[in-house]
C-alpha cells in the first residue's frame, strides 16, 4: 500500500520536477569576441534540475542519472555527458559536474566544453532519468565556431579563378585588370584584406567581405595579398601574384608563368661553375704530379750517365765528379 501511494505521488508531482538548460556563457580567449575559435575558447553551459515537488522533498533518491545529449548538423541525438546522480556526490565525466545548492532537491550542473569546430551550431538537450520516466529539457544551440584552418581564399583576376599557391597570370594589354579578393568560412568575425602593389608601392585595404581593385597593366606587375583575422598574426596569411601583359614574347610568357624559373636557372649556372672549378683543380694536381715524375726520371738518367766517365779519370777525380753530379735531393 505504501509503495502504491509513493508511485501515485511521484506521478502527480513529475510536472513540477524539471531540468532547465541555460544558454552558454561567453568565455573568449582571443580577440575574436564575436565568435568562438576552434580549440582556443571554452563554451560553458549551466543547467538546473529540480528533483521533487515542493511538498514532496526526498524524491531525488528516485533519480538514476542526469544525461545531456548532443545533435550535430544532419544527425540525431547522441549521449554527450552524464552524471550518476546521488545527491551530487559523484560525477562520471569531467565535462559535466554537479553542484549542490541551499535547497536539498535543487542542483546545478555545469557543462564545460572546448570549442571544437564540429560542435558549431549543434543542439544540446538534457534529460533527467527516473526509474520509470524521463524528463527532458528544452534544446539549446551551440554557438558558431570559427576554424582558421578552414578559411578559404578566393582570388579572381578578370573573372577567372587563380591558384594562390602559384599565382602567375597573363592578361591582354588592352584590357583593364579587375582583381577580386575574398574570404570564405569566416562567419561574422572581424578580418582585414590587404593588397600591395610592389612597383607603385601602394596599399589597398578593406574590412568588408571582399576587396575589388581595378588597374591597368603595361609591364610585369607584382602584387602581394594578405588577410588577417581578429588582428592576430596567428590567423593571417599572405601570398604573391605576378601579372604580365600579352605584349611579351612566348619565351617570356613561359618564364612569367613560372616565377621560380629565374631561381632554377641561377642554381643550374652555379652548379656548372662549381663542377668546372673542381675539374680544373683535378687537372692541375695531375699535371703537377706528372712534372715531378719527369724531373725525377731526368735526375736518374744524369746520375747513371756520369758513372761511365769514371774509367777515363783517376779514382779520386772520378769520385769527386760523381759526388758533384749527384742531385742534392737524392736519387
Amino acid at each position: 500500500m505504501f509503495i502504491l501511494f509513493t508511485l501515485l505521488l511521484f506521478v502527480e508531482n513529475t510536472q513540477l520536477q524539471k531540468i532547465i538548460l541555460y544558454k552558454y556563457q561567453e568565455n573568449f580567449k582571443t580577440n575574436c569576441t564575436s565568435s568562438f575559435v576552434h580549440k582556443k575558447d571554452q563554451i560553458i553551459f549551466s543547467s538546473q534540475i529540480k528533483t521533487s515537488a515542493d511538498n514532496s522533498p526526498g524524491d531525488s533518491i528516485l533519480v538514476e542519472n542526469i544525461q545531456y545529449d548532443l545533435k550535430r548538423k544532419n544527425s540525431v541525438y547522441e549521449p554527450f555527458c552524464y552524471v550518476f546522480f546521488n545527491g551530487c556526490l559523484q560525477s562520471s565525466d569531467k565535462i559535466c559536474y554537479c553542484l549542490s545548492t541551499e535547497h536539498p532537491d535543487v542542483f546545478d550542473i555545469i557543462i564545460n566544453v572546448t570549442a571544437f569546430s564540429h560542435f558549431s551550431e549543434a543542439k544540446l538537450r538534457g534529460q533527467m532519468k527516473y526509474l520509470e520516466k524521463i524528463v527532458y529539457s528544452e534544446e539549446i544551440s551551440f554557438p558558431t565556431i570559427y576554424d582558421p584552418n578552414k578559411t578559404e581564399v578566393v582570388l579572381n583576376i578578370n573573372s577567372k579563378p587563380v591558384d594562390t599557391d602559384k599565382c602567375a597570370v597573363i592578361v591582354n594589354a588592352t584590357d583593364q585588370v579587375v582583381i577580386f579578393f575574398n574570404l570564405k568560412h569566416v562567419f561574422d568575425i572581424p578580418f582585414t584584406l590587404r593588397v600591395y602593389d610592389v612597383l607603385k608601392e601602394e596599399h589597398y585595404e578593406s574590412d568588408s567581405i571582399f576587396l575589388i581593385h581595378v588597374t591597368e597593366i603595361e609591364t610585369r606587375q607584382v602584387y602581394t595579398f594578405k588577410y588577417t583575422v581578429c588582428n592576430l598574426q596567428e590567423y593571417s596569411k599572405n601570398f604573391t601574384c605576378y601579372i604580365d601583359t600579352g605584349r611579351e614574347n612566348k619565351l617570356h610568357k613561359v618564364h612569367t608563368q613560372t616565377p621560380d624559373y629565374a631561381l632554377a636557372t641561377s642554381g643550374l649556372i652555379i652548379s656548372t661553375i662549381t663542377l668546372l672549378i673542381l675539374l680544373m683543380q683535378f687537372l692541375m694536381r695531375s699535371f703537377q704530379k706528372r712534372l715531378q715524375k719527369i724531373e725525377k726520371d731526368m735526375n736518374r738518367r744524369k746520375f747513371f750517365s756520369s758513372i761511365h766517365k769514371i774509367d777515363d779519370e783517376s779514382p779520386m777525380e772520378g769520385e769527386r765528379k760523381v759526388y758533384e753530379q749527384i742531385p742534392l735531393n737524392g736519387i
